[in-house]
């Protein structure tokens, strides 16, 4: 009885571990618009780490030759985890505002690429917001951590390009007001040329009459002569 109790309460145990639910959110990865060929998986990891960007998970070479067909590398940077820190807020807000999404990540004294947020979602972006249970109470507050540092970043790009968008959507609302404005100035000088051109009209036929009448008197005159 005691025996099939604890194979029992061991199934149960193994069944509730494997059915925790993973949950994930979708993150960011950047892309280099080049990278030289020497500049490997390592360099870049290195480069993005040791200037406290993120933690580098994974990257995806794509080959590319300038107009003197010269190689190089186009180059997709998938993060494990991104840190929060000014820098990375900077960078950020640098891509969320520029018009072409773009900025200058100097990652050695003069050494920089011109990276952007890569358009495209992909799986290998989805970051698990589940930590391991089997990790002691510190450990687990420490990866906590990491996850809303991660997350934190996230929230404050979609921030600053929601920002960037509002401002926008101002900028075409007063140009459509200023339109507007100008429309109506625009109809309320036309309105005003009609009625000029009408007022015009009504006098020029008024010295059509008049002068009409002008030759009939002309015409007696020289009659009566």
């Amino acid at each position: 009885m005691s025996a099939s109790s604890a194979s029992s309460t061991s199934t149960s145990t193994s069944t509730s571990t494997s059915d925790i639910p993973t949950s994930v959110f979708q993150n960011d990865a950047i892309f280099i618009k080049r990278a030289e060929i020497y500049q490997d998986f390592d360099y870049i990891r290195n480069a993005f780490e040791w200037n406290n960007i993120g933690a580098v998970k994974e990257t995806k070479f794509i080959n590319k030759k300038n107009e003197t067909c010269k190689p190089y590398h186009g180059v997709i940077v998938i993060f494990e985890r991104w840190y929060a820190n000014h820098l990375v807020n900077q960078l950020l807000s640098e891509m969320a505002a520029s018009p072409d999404g773009t900025t200058r990540f100097y990652f050695d004294h003069n050494k920089y690429w011109i990276i952007c947020i890569h358009q495209f979602k992909l799986p290998e972006c989805q970051e698990s917001t589940i930590v391991d249970p089997s990790l002691c109470i510190s450990e687990q507050n420490t990866e906590l951590k990491k996850i809303v540092r991660s997350m934190s970043t996230r929230i404050h790009y979609m921030e600053a390009r929601q920002e960037r968008a509002e401002r926008h959507a101002m900028d075409i609302e007063r140009v459509l007001m200023q339109n507007h404005l100008v429309n109506m100035e625009m109809r309320f000088e036309l309105e005003d040329s009609a009625d000029e051109i009408s007022r015009l009209k009504r006098k020029n036929e008024q010295l059509k009459r008049e002068y009409a009448e002008l030759r009939k008197e002309v015409a007696l005159w020289i009659g009566e002569k």
